[in-house]
C-alpha cells in the first residue's frame, strides 16, 4: 500500500488512515475521460486527461497512446458530468511531445487543443476548469519533486468504473488513488516518476486500471490545524502524467505506474507546445 505515514508542517507524523480522502478530491475538477465516438454513435473509452491552459489557449494533457486512437474516431467527446452522453468537441490536430519509441518509456505525452467555443461550453455547463501550467512553470522548474513531505495522488477514469453500453446508463467515474513516489529518473529532456498507487483492496483484473493512462499525477502539502484536523496548506499542483503500468499485486493492494514528471510537462512539454503553436500560426 502507499506510505502509512506522512510528514506534516509541524514535523509530526500522521497515519494515512487519519487523512481525510477528500483532501485530494480537488484535482477531479481538472480531470476528464476521453471518449471516441464512431458513426454508429458507439462509444469507446480511450483514456484519461487533464484540462490545462497555457497563454490564452486550452488543451487536454494526456498520453500520446491515448490521443492517437481517439483522433481516429468520427467524433470525440468529454463527459463533463457523471452521467449522460459526452459533450462532443471539435476535432483539432493533436500536439505530440517527443517521438514515442516504446510503450515502457515513451516518451508518451500529448496536448489535445480545445476550440474556444468548446472551452466556453465546458465553463458554462460543468464544474470543470483548466489548470494554468504557466502559473506554476517557474516553481516546477526551480527544483525537483518533494516526494517525502507531500500528499500524492493519481487521478483518472478506469474503464472498469465506467458504463458506455447505452445512452440510458452512460456513466464515467473519475477516481483519486493515493500514491507514493518510489523513484525519479531522467532520460534526456524527459523525467519519469515511479508511483505506487493504493487500490485499497479493490478487485484487480487485467483491465482494472485500463483507461487510467493519461491521467494526472498531483501533489499538495499537508498541514495540521489548531483543532488537530488535517488540511492542505496549498492548492494541489499538477506534477505529471501516468502512462504505463509496471507491476501490481493479485490482492488488489497496489499498482505501480510509470509517469512523466514535472520536467517532461513544464519544460519539454511547454517548449514543444509553444513551438508548434507558433508554427501553426504562421
Amino acid at each position: 500500500m502507499c506510505p502509512e505515514k506522512y510528514m506534516v508542517k509541524n514535523r509530526l507524523y500522521v497515519a494515512l488512515s487519519d487523512v481525510p480522502p477528500e483532501l485530494m478530491d480537488k484535482p477531479a475538477i481538472y480531470s476528464v475521460t476521453l471518449v471516441g465516438i464512431d458513426p454508429g454513435n458507439n462509444f469507446r473509452h480511450c483514456g484519461s486527461g487533464t484540462l490545462v491552459k497555457s497563454g490564452d489557449q486550452h488543451f487536454v494533457l494526456t498520453a500520446q497512446h491515448c490521443a492517437e486512437p481517439l483522433c481516429k474516431y468520427e467524433s470525440i467527446g468529454f463527459p463533463i458530468g457523471l452521467q449522460g452522453s459526452p459533450f462532443i468537441v471539435q476535432k483539432l490536430p493533436p500536439i505530440y511531445v517527443g517521438e514515442r519509441t516504446t510503450d515502457e518509456w515513451g516518451p508518451d505525452l500529448a496536448f489535445l487543443p480545445i476550440h474556444p467555443v468548446d472551452v466556453k461550453h465546458i465553463h458554462d455547463n460543468s464544474n470543470k476548469t483548466f489548470f494554468n501550467l504557466d502559473r506554476y512553470e517557474d516553481e516546477m522548474l526551480a527544483g525537483s519533486a518533494k516526494t517525502n513531505r507531500h500528499l500524492w495522488a493519481v487521478v483518472g477514469s478506469p474503464i472498469s468504473e465506467s458504463n458506455i453500453e447505452g445512452p440510458e446508463s452512460y456513466h464515467f467515474k473519475r477516481n483519486t488513488y493515493s500514491a507514493d513516489i518510489k523513484s525519479i529518473a531522467r532520460a534526456g529532456p524527459f523525467d519519469y516518476l515511479e508511483a505506487r498507487a493504493s487500490l485499497a483492496g479493490e478487485p484487480l483484473t487485467p483491465d482494472f486500471l485500463k483507461g487510467l493512462s493519461g491521467g494526472g499525477v498531483w501533489y499538495a502539502n499537508l498541514g495540521q490545524r489548531e483543532d488537530g484536523n488535517y488540511d492542505l496548506t496549498e492548492d494541489p499542483r499538477l506534477e505529471g502524467v501516468a502512462f504505463y503500468r509496471t507491476e501490481s499485486d493479485e490482492a488488489g493492494t497496489f499498482v505501480k505506474l510509470r509517469c512523466h514528471g514535472r520536467r517532461s510537462v513544464y519544460q519539454q512539454g511547454l517548449t514543444e507546445l509553444r513551438a508548434e503553436l507558433a508554427r501553426r500560426a504562421m
